[in-house]
């Protein structure tokens, strides 16, 4: 059976390390609130995500399984979209990378 008593030590404890984890959480949410303010931290994140939508739309290897089934129109399809994607994508990265 549970020992339901009061634990004044224990108590204590629990309190101190709930504050230090107070602490801990506003030094955090201070520390993310000065990045988000950051430009360069911002262009440096979104640079990284556009490289990474960049790269997949260059690399035709994920798209082969599908090509292989495919009829010739829809093999058109997939690749001008991918290369629409692609364009799209240099451009906004070449748009933050002359406004930052």
């Amino acid at each position: 059976m549970k020992s339901v008593f009061y634990n004044k030590e224990k108590a204590n404890e629990e309190k101190k390390d709930k504050v230090e984890v107070d602490v801990e959480f506003e030094r955090r949410a201070n520390y993310f609130k000065g990045l988000v303010n950051d430009k360069k931290f911002r262009k440096y994140i979104l640079e990284e995500i556009l490289d990474k939508e960049i790269q997949t739309n260059k690399d035709i290897s994920g798209s082969i399984e599908s090509m292989i089934i495919a009829t010739p129109e829809e093999i058109k399809a997939m690749m001008i979209a991918k290369n629409s994607a692609l364009i799209t994508s240099q451009k906004i990265k070449n748009r933050i990378t002359i406004n930052f």
